[in-house]
C-alpha cells in the first residue's frame, strides 16, 4: 500500500482540478467582425453561453490556450491586427492586452502546450511564413520562433504536449491561389523553422483540425467543403489517412478543438452549427450544440485539448499522512 504526504495529496488534488472541459470560441465573421466570446462544457452536448467580449472585434485570428488562460492572435477587423489578448478560461469576464504579434496579420492559426503559444503564416497583405511565440506564464509581446517551409494562409494548427502541426493551407504564386497538401511540424520546447511531416490526402485550405496527446483529426475545408476527416499519428511523421465522416454541409472555417477525448468544431460558414466526434473511435460526427451567435473564423480554445499534459496518475491504495 502507497503512503503519501500531504504535499503529494495537494499535488494530485491539484492535477484533477486543472483537468479541462471548457471550449471558447473566440472572434469571428457574422459576416462583419465580432468580439464574441462563447463558452461550453465538451463533456455533454448542449448550446453555448456568453463568456464576454474580446478586446477589439475581428475575424480569421489565431489564438491557443493552456489550463489557465486562453489568447486570441492576430486577425482582421477589417484590415490586419497585431493584438494579442487573454482571458481567464476557468472564469468569464472580458478580454485583456497581452501584447502584440511580431508582424500584424490574419488568415492566421494557433497551437499551444502547457507552456507555449505559436501564430502561424497569415496574411499581411502577402502570404506569410512567419511563426510567432509566447509564454503563457506572462504577457508581453510574442517573439519569432521560425519560419513554415512555405508562406501560406488558412492553414489549420494542433498538436501535442511536444510537437505543433501546421496542415494545408492556400498561397498565391504569381497572384494566382493554391491549396496546398503539405503538414509542417515544430517541437514547442526549441524555436527553429518547421520540419515536413507529410501531405494530406488532397490540397486544402480552411480547415478545422482538434488533437488528442497522439492523434490529430482535420475536417472539412474550402467551399463547398467535404464530409472527409481526415488523421494523422502526431509521434510519427507521414501522410495523413481517411478516418471519419463529417456532417454534411462541412465547410471552411469552422476551427476546432478537444477535450483531449472528444473533438469539436463548428461546421463552418456563418452558422451557428457545432459538431463532435470521438478522436478516438471516428465513426460519423454527430451534432454538439449551438454558439450564441451564428458566425465563421473565430478561434476554438479549450483547457483540455491535446497539447496540454493532463493525465492523472492512478493510485489504487493511498494512506495521506503528515509531512512536507
Amino acid at each position: 500500500m502507497a503512503v503519501w504526504k500531504i504535499k503529494e495529496r495537494n499535488e494530485l488534488v491539484r492535477e484533477f482540478e486543472l483537468r479541462g472541459d471548457r471550449q471558447l470560441h473566440m472572434g469571428g465573421g457574422a459576416p462583419g467582425a465580432s468580439d464574441v466570446i462563447d463558452f461550453a462544457n465538451m463533456a455533454s452536448a448542449g448550446d453555448f453561453s456568453d463568456f464576454g467580449n474580446l478586446s477589439a472585434a475581428r475575424q480569421l485570428v489565431g489564438g491557443g490556450a493552456n489550463q489557465i488562460r486562453s489568447i486570441c492572435t492576430g486577425g482582421q477587423a477589417p484590415g490586419v491586427s497585431n493584438i494579442i489578448d487573454y482571458v481567464q478560461i476557468k472564469s468569464t469576464g472580458n478580454a485583456s492586452d497581452f501584447g502584440d504579434l511580431t508582424d500584424q496579420r490574419g488568415y492566421l492559426s494557433g497551437m499551444s502546450n502547457d507552456l507555449r503559444q505559436v501564430s502561424s503564416g497569415g496574411l499581411d497583405p502577402s502570404h506569410s511564413n512567419i511563426q510567432d511565440v509566447v509564454q503563457f506564464a506572462t504577457t508581453g509581446n510574442a517573439v519569432d520562433f521560425g519560419n513554415l517551409t512555405s508562406a501560406k494562409a488558412l492553414d489549420t494548427n494542433s498538436g501535442s504536449p511536444t510537437r505543433g502541426i501546421s496542415a494545408g493551407g492556400v498561397l498565391n504564386p504569381g497572384g494566382g491561389n493554391t491549396n496546398l497538401n503539405i503538414i509542417d511540424f515544430i517541437t514547442f520546447a526549441s524555436n527553429g523553422n518547421a520540419t515536413d511531416f507529410g501531405d494530406l490526402t488532397a490540397a486544402q485550405r480552411s480547415q478545422s483540425s482538434f488533437s488528442s496527446k497522439t492523434r490529430m483529426c482535420i475536417a472539412g475545408g474550402q467551399a463547398p467543403g467535404t464530409t472527409k476527416i481526415e488523421k494523422i499519428e502526431i509521434a510519427t511523421t507521414g501522410n495523413a489517412a481517411d478516418f471519419a465522416d463529417g456532417i454534411a454541409g462541412t465547410t471552411e472555417n469552422g476551427r476546432g478543438t478537444s477535450n483531449n477525448i472528444k473533438g469539436i468544431y463548428n461546421r463552418g460558414g456563418v452558422v451557428n452549427e457545432v459538431h463532435q466526434l470521438n478522436i478516438n473511435a471516428g465513426g460519423t460526427a454527430t451534432d454538439f450544440g449551438d454558439l450564441t451567435v451564428a458566425r465563421t473564423a473565430s478561434h476554438a480554445a479549450s483547457d483540455g485539448h491535446g497539447g496540454l499534459e493532463l493525465g492523472i496518475l492512478q493510485r489504487p491504495s493511498v494512506t495521506y499522512m503528515p509531512g512536507s
